[in-house]
């Protein structure tokens, strides 16, 4: 059986029908069994779904190494978490179910490590990969952040963010 605590923590507006955002960690002690697709396939419809899990790595340019917080997340994270997408674009479902090397940074990585937030088309290794840079996000984050489609990163899944569309995906999460 897996546990989950569920914590509102704040209400954003992100487009006619959502109203919510929930964040769902798993309790301290216990272990999860549950895959991105089914968390997937039990949101149709009914809400926006995105996961997350954080490795602290090196990400490696063409001039030099940089240590950065290397975050698998699903196509849907910058939506759920109102990111504003400042250049390219987030990678896709299609990018996720594929298994597609590609990274997105945030503005405090484009600059530490490219100096600009222009560098969509670059490459970046992480963990002896090449990653094509398809985009960058304001997360408002002072560190800087990569965020790489879920199925290809390492670890499992830490956080669930939800945004809900009605009183009827608030109640399925609470249930479950």
């Amino acid at each position: 059986m897996f546990s989950l605590m569920v914590l509102l923590i704040s209400i954003l507006r992100l487009g006619p029908g959502f109203k919510d955002i929930l964040l769902i960690a798993q309790k301290t002690g216990t272990e999860s069994t549950v895959s991105p697709k089914s968390l997937d396939e039990a949101g149709k419809n009914k809400f926006m779904l995105s996961y997350i899990n954080t490795k602290n790595t090196v990400v490696q340019s063409e001039n030099a190494s940089y240590e950065a917080s290397v975050n698998g997340v699903s196509h849907d994270f910058p939506y759920i978490m109102n990111y504003g997408i400042l250049g390219g674009g987030f990678f896709s479902e299609y990018d996720e179910d594929n298994k597609v090397k590609k990274a997105v940074l945030n503005k405090q990585a484009a600059f530490d490590i490219f100096g600009s937030d222009n560098i969509e088309g670059n490459t970046l290794t992480i963990n002896g990969g090449n990653y094509y840079i398809c985009g960058v996000v304001q997360d408002n984050d002072k560190k800087p952040n990569v965020y790489v489609p879920y199925a290809i990163s390492e670890g499992c899944i830490e956080k669930i963010f939800c945004s809900l569309k009605d009183e009827t995906g608030a109640e399925f999460i609470l249930n479950n």
